[in-house]
């Protein structure tokens, strides 16, 4: 289903709260009698079946006799009266899934599912892991089997990709098992600077010192962006 944009908001009249005029997307039916929280402006749906999950599980509120009739993951746009702009959420069928996104991080999140898509269909495929031409910039780090990330090997793998303005991909194969190394810290530095211009900087690791590797990564980035700046 692609969501139409038109506004399709139906009332005979405005009710007073509505001070100003609906977002283009908005379909709502207001009503004076809405309360603040329900003075909510709705988008259209985009609806995705979920053929792959779980048999043997349902989202609230269904059963598992509803098998011919699989889950669906729903994508709108939703903006309270007061806001000054539209969050992008995520539901399960007709129960919400509680994840709302600014459109910036949005875009974030389709790069990464994007990215996941190349890895799966590469990986079924018999190809590398790499993005697709044109989509991003792709680092690739090995952990060492002693735990060990080599800031030397972290430095080459980003050296091709130094300045490059794409979206990076960071994937680091391995377990980051300790957050606090001296090891993960200086390579996190060195790739971090090295992706400086990226649009966005998505890493893809596991273990417990995933979140902090990627958060430092980041960290250094806009540090070597804003030294960029300042110097020109």
């Amino acid at each position: 289903m692609t969501p139409t944009v038109e506004n399709t908001a139906s009332f005979a009249v405005p009710p007073t709260w509505l001070t100003g005029s609906c977002p283009q997307w908005c379909q709502s039916s207001h009503e004076e009698s809405h309360t603040y929280p329900d003075r909510v402006h709705w988008s259209a749906e985009a609806c995705v079946p979920m053929s792959a999950a779980p048999g043997d599980t349902a989202a609230p509120g269904r059963s598992l006799l509803d098998e011919y009739d699989p889950d669906e993951v729903r994508v709108y746009l939703t903006q309270h009266y007061r806001e000054c702009g539209p969050r992008i959420e995520v539901g399960r069928t007709d129960e919400p899934v509680r994840i709302a996104l600014t459109p910036a991080e949005a875009n974030q999140l389709a790069d990464a599912l994007r990215f996941m898509v190349g890895l799966a269909t590469a990986a079924v495929a018999g190809r590398p892991a790499a993005p697709a031409a044109g989509d991003g910039a792709l680092v690739e780090i090995t952990v060492g089997a002693d735990g060990f990330l080599d800031p030397d090997v972290a430095r080459k793998a980003v050296r091709s990709v130094a300045g490059d303005d794409r979206p990076a991909y960071v994937l680091v194969r391995g377990h980051l098992d300790r957050p606090g190394g001296y090891d993960v810290s200086a390579a996190a530095r060195e790739i971090g600077s090295a992706l400086w211009a990226a649009r966005d900087i998505h890493v893809l690791a596991s273990g417990p010192g995933a979140a902090a590797f990627g958060a430092a990564i980041r960290h250094h980035a806009e540090d070597e962006r804003k030294f960029r700046a300042a110097s020109e």
